[in-house]
């Protein structure tokens, strides 16, 4: 959309203005506070995730430790887990790492299943693991 003097583009779906001179664009308040509340509700959202990322790395590490597993077993585990159990993967991290859930009892089998799964290797029977 071209405007006398100054052009509105859209970023990311919310417009944005450029080079409108000052006198012009009657409605730049109102798309600047739209624009500035579309920025603070991304902002929000990639902090969220960036705690729900941090959170879940915790969780793999405890489980890697706890049971003696690779970093990629324990993240199969906490995926497994998370979905069996119907909540959200970071749900479940939070409370692994905050000492308040363990997931379901490992045996050497079910550790080779979350191992092959995760691989994309075998026919998901378990085997012995030595």
């Amino acid at each position: 959309m071209r405007r006398a003097g100054g052009t509105t583009h859209s970023i990311d779906g919310v417009p944005a203005l450029h080079g409108l001179p000052s006198g012009e664009g009657a409605g730049a308040p109102s798309i600047a506070r739209e624009r500035l509340e579309h920025l603070e509700r991304e902002n929000a959202q990639l902090r969220e995730a960036l705690v729900s990322r941090i959170v879940i790395e915790q969780a793999k590490g405890v489980l890697a430790e706890r049971y003696g597993i690779e970093i990629e077993t324990a993240f199969a585990l906490l995926r497994r887990t998370a979905r069996s159990k119907r909540m959200r993967i970071h749900v479940l991290a939070r409370l692994i790492v905050t000492g308040r859930a363990e997931p379901e009892k490992l045996t050497p089998a079910s550790l080779h299943v979350a191992s092959a799964r995760k691989a994309g290797a075998g026919d998901g029977v378990p085997r012995e693991v030595a």
